[in-house]
């Protein structure tokens, strides 16, 4: 997860996820707008800037080549977990 203190960008190895937030006109991160054509310039922008800090903090076991490392994860198996209530991300 990096932010610029604009823009909130994470990434998640679990199925390769992206989130891309506005943290100005989106304060609550209800959006994702990762898959929006109209923010691929600012999402390139944010995920050039991981792989920048990855390098850069030596911590480069989330690279591969030029991409992020991505592990498929099938969902169905969370549903089978004892959790509710807040603080897990449904991938």
């Amino acid at each position: 997860m990096i932010t610029d203190g604009k823009w909130k960008y994470i990434y998640t190895q679990a199925n390769g996820t992206e989130e891309l937030y506005d943290q100005t006109n989106d304060i609550a991160e209800i959006h994702n707008i990762a898959d929006k054509k109209e923010y691929k310039t600012q999402l390139e922008l944010m995920r050039n800037q991981l792989r920048k800090y990855a390098v850069e903090f030596n911590d480069e076991k989330i690279l591969d080549g030029d991409n992020f490392v991505k592990s498929e994860i099938d969902r169905e198996q969370f549903k089978k977990l004892p959790v509710s209530g807040m603080g897990w991300r449904w991938y």
